[in-house]
């Protein structure tokens, strides 16, 4: 469990347990007026569901991922010790 912190908004993330994470989140926003949504994806980097509630510049969220990452070349999560490891940007 860990908080992250912004000048704007807060977080608590618990996790990973077996690859997942649940993050919920609260913080300021730039727009004013209300905004409820949900969007799930079974695919992709850390694929799962998020829910949030904005309004009039608060805004609340809710995710629940898989933290790995997703294999675009074989359709499928990384297996263990099969992502490469970033070595950081070539300008570097």
């Amino acid at each position: 469990m860990r908080f992250i912190t912004s000048k704007t908004s807060l977080a608590l993330v618990l996790g990973p347990i077996r690859n997942k994470s649940l993050e919920l989140e609260a913080g300021v926003g730039p727009d004013g007026g209300v905004s409820v949504g949900a969007k799930f994806d079974s695919r992709g980097d850390h694929a799962g569901v998020r829910c949030w509630l904005d309004v009039w510049r608060v805004y609340f969220g809710a995710t629940l991922h898989d933290t790995r990452h997703w294999n675009y070349e074989k359709n499928r999560f990384y297996e263990p010790g099969e992502e490469q490891q970033f070595t950081g940007y070539p300008h570097e």
